[in-house]
């Protein structure tokens, strides 16, 4: 097959063609603001100003703003942490050293060799009014997909002419480079994506992104050109410009929300709610037993990582979506692996919560603080009215003391019925679970 020819007019200024209707079919385009959402980076690795991009990115429960770019914008390949880093503009942002952070793995050992590592973050504090900057939304399922295919867009600065000087060390702040996009076929392994999307210089850390349910949502940050062949291969690859990115997945969103300090690691989940037995009750996975079951008492029960796995742009403001991540225990074995993900069940046929090896929709539920309530529900609105809602509910009722003294901890009962006291869960009509704040996050 002759390898794809990108046309000349996938590349063009942003100001001129990003709002175009025919160029992003099927977006909301109330949502699409790519000079807002993208920003072009100046600092200085020794030699004088360079530039590089980052942007955006929506991320519940910041509380600063989130840039994602390139680790290469921010340590050089000497290990030598970027000075006067500055985001450009009207008003330029300067950028202190603590922060940006590094993913570890390439800060230990920057260049090439460490390309699917090369990812950092910057941290903005926000206004008076704590208004978060309009972001990209992000689908971790995306992130996490091996094999991904289609169509992706990249958008970034090109270099700046006129660069920072002694007597004006930000540079002309009005004087970006040209914001630029481009878009082609692209591929990912879970790790990496691949691309047919041609890029400049001074676009690395650009967002890599695609149309999915309506919004612009990034799946990579663009990070290295091709690689160079050799032999016979050498001219077909300068021809396809396969350009590659680091695909955002567990990894790199488990990095980013820990240096945002957001998301809960390796939490137990304890039911808060008046009358339970005073040891607590936990939500529990045994080794061998396919369901999850409760448990009276902390000991030896289940830690989960709570991340937010799909948002929209900011501006979206709709409710972002969690998942819950199981730590299988080492004594388990690998034969009693059952997967990594709580999947919830609360359909009649099946009534109950599981464990699956794939991130599934099944998985996703947001998050809410009921009003005035006991804090713990996890209900799904069967009809999208509000009023059919199924609750999960866990007890405690087929122990009895003396099988708690015994040693006898674990009981089956977790299900699904009506919410508890007849409670209307309120949620906007969706496919997806709401789980309302009622249980504790106990540290392990």
């Amino acid at each position: 097959m002759a390898p794809m020819k990108i046309p000349a007019i996938a590349v063009y200024p942003t100001r001129a063609k990003v709002k175009d209707a025919e160029t992003f079919e099927g977006l909301d385009k109330a949502q699409l603001d790519l000079e807002k959402m993208v920003v072009q980076l100046s600092f200085d690795q020794g030699k004088g100003e360079l530039n590089g991009t980052g942007f955006y990115v929506n991320l519940p429960g910041a509380k600063e703003d989130i840039i994602l770019t390139a680790a290469h914008n921010l340590i050089g390949e000497t290990k030598q942490r970027s000075t006067s880093l500055c985001i450009l503009g009207s008003v330029p942002i300067t950028i202190p050293d603590e922060k940006f952070k590094i993913c570890s793995r390439y800060e230990d050992d920057p260049g090439q060799k460490q390309a699917v590592y090369d990812y950092g973050a910057i941290f903005v504090p926000r206004g008076a009014n704590n208004q978060p900057k309009l972001g990209f939304g992000y689908s971790l399922k995306l992130g996490m997909d091996e094999d991904l295919k289609g169509r992706v867009h990249v958008t970034g600065y090109k270099g700046r002419e006129k660069k920072a000087t002694p007597k004006n060390p930000a540079g002309a702040a009005s004087n970006l480079g040209e914001l630029v996009e481009s878009s082609g076929r692209y591929s990912g392994d879970g790790s990496q994506l691949v691309y047919e999307a041609d890029t400049e210089q001074g676009m690395s850390g650009s967002p890599v992104w695609v149309e999915h349910n309506g919004y612009p949502t990034v799946v990579g940050i663009h990070n290295h050109g091709a690689e160079k062949e050799k032999g016979k291969n050498a001219d077909q690859g300068k021809k396809k410009k396969r350009n590659r990115g680091t695909q955002i997945n567990l990894n790199v969103l488990r990095d980013v929300c820990r240096w945002a300090g957001i998301g809960q690691f390796g939490k137990r989940l304890r039911v808060k709610q008046n009358g339970v037995r005073p040891q607590g009750l936990y939500l529990n996975f045994s080794m061998g037993i396919s369901f999850a079951r409760v448990r009276v008492g902390a000991e030896g029960t289940s830690t989960f990582d709570i991340l937010p796995t799909y948002t929209k742009t900011t501006a979206a403001n709709t409710m972002p979506l969690y998942a819950f991540y199981f730590h299988q225990p080492s004594e388990w074995g690998r034969e009693y692996y059952q997967g990594e993900w709580v999947r919830w069940q609360p359909l009649d046929s099946q009534n109950n919560v599981v464990l699956t090896k794939r991130l599934e929709d099944a998985c996703l539920v947001r998050i809410t603080p009921g009003p005035g309530a006991p804090p713990f529900r996890i209900a799904q609105d069967q009809k999208g009215n509000g009023k059919d809602v199924r609750g999960l509910r866990v007890n405690s009722e087929n122990l009895s003391d003396q099988d708690i003294e015994g040693g006898i901890v674990d009981t089956s009962e977790v299900s699904f019925g009506p919410d508890m006291k007849g409670r209307v869960v309120k949620v906007t009509p969706s496919p997806f679970l709401t789980l309302a704040l009622s249980w504790d996050y106990i540290t392990a």
